[in-house]
């Protein structure tokens, strides 16, 4: 298995431990036998093929959910964007980025998705060519249909030497970029201004950013969770606020797995709770080379200072989830108290998952 069998190809100093050891019981994480996990394949994968499950949106006025990723065969992604009921039974559309002239494209893989008026969307990913190996993002505004060959628009940060759209939510993109140099950071871009800002964590002396998840939460109000790596190379995750109309970031927060010194730690998705908090796909090495646990962490806002500003907890709950049987687990994204993401050994050689976690387990 290599990194590509994840979301970021070029992210591998940010991902590396989630290729290099499955999630599994460390101890230092609630899991239970409550919670219930269902396999979600796309039907047409076979043994030797892989599932790329990346991200979930709920599809507008209906119990359905869009969930993003690709099926692959061998190393060629085939971008996928299934639309049904969180456990399977719906219908998978193939949504690959168009050849033209000049530009063949040889991979395409979907992150993220959301909701536009008439049953459109924005769904964001990237792509190959067999002239250029490296990923380039796009954004796709349209209607859900197999291989549409109009919408898509290219989506790179400027002079990046790779781009890859993480989420998308109303009128914000987040994701990651590769620097002619190498290093690797976090962008936001705005649909309507058609801007890129460099997304700044905590300092300029970061040696990775990521940007994995965002949720709008209504005017120019968003909140985004990723993670990055210190100085000292450890991986920290975080949740900040960012106002899109001021460009404004707020409330900065970082993590240690289970809220305690972990080697690595990082978010890679982002939920409402329902009540002014969030659900977060998480997951963290409490020692260097040891077991990385997937979990779904409740984040519940706090008031902070004399301003009464609405922060974050400082502790938020991690509830584990163990896939039965994997020996390789990932938690990529989250859906109201529904943990998804893939794992191995299954039915095809990398499978997707939900893991719905009973809210009495969040506490």
């Amino acid at each position: 298995m290599t990194s590509a069998m994840q979301r970021s190809i070029f992210l591998i100093s940010i991902v590396i431990a989630s290729v290099l050891a499955a999630c599994g019981g460390d101890g230092t994480s609630s899991s239970s036998t409550a919670i219930t996990y269902t396999t979600l394949n796309n039907p047409i994968a076979t043994a030797a093929n892989y599932m790329s499950l990346t991200g979930i949106r709920g599809v507008d006025n209906s119990t359905d959910v869009y969930i993003t990723g690709a099926t692959i065969v061998g190393t060629t992604y085939i971008a996928q964007l299934y639309k049904g009921p969180l456990t399977g039974g719906g219908t998978y559309y193939t949504m690959p980025f168009p050849s033209s002239t000049g530009a063949t494209i040889s991979s395409t893989n979907s992150y993220s998705v959301d909701n536009l008026a008439n049953g459109a969307v924005n769904l964001v990913g990237s792509y190959t060519t067999t002239q250029n190996a490296n990923q380039q993002g796009f954004i796709y505004t349209g209607s859900v249909t197999n291989n549409p060959t109009s919408g898509y628009v290219t989506l790179n940060y400027p002079s990046a030497r790779q781009t890859i759209p993480h989420s998308v939510m109303n009128d914000l993109v987040v994701g990651g970029y590769e620097t002619p140099l190498g290093k690797l950071r976090a962008f936001i871009y705005q649909i309507s201004t058609g801007q890129f800002t460099d997304l700044k964590v905590v300092t300029d002396a970061n040696n990775a950013v990521t940007a994995y998840g965002v949720w709008h939460n209504g005017g120019n109000s968003y909140t985004i969770v990723g993670g990055y790596t210190d100085i000292t190379t450890k991986e920290q995750a975080y949740i900040l606020d960012y106002d899109s109309s001021t460009g404004v970031i707020t409330n900065t927060t970082t993590y240690t797995y289970n809220n305690q010194a972990s080697a690595l730690t990082h978010f890679e998705g982002i939920t409402t709770n329902g009540n002014g908090g969030y659900y977060l796909a998480g997951f963290g090495q409490v020692t260097s080379g040891g077991a990385v646990s997937c979990a779904l962490v409740s984040m519940t806002r706090t008031i902070l200072g004399p301003l009464k500003t609405a922060g974050f907890t400082t502790t938020p709950t991690w509830v584990q989830a163990v896939f039965p049987g994997a020996t390789t687990q990932y938690a990529n994204t989250v859906y109201q108290n529904n943990l998804l993401g893939t794992y191995l050994p299954g039915p095809i050689a990398l499978n997707g998952y939900v893991a719905n976690i009973p809210t009495s387990l969040i506490k």
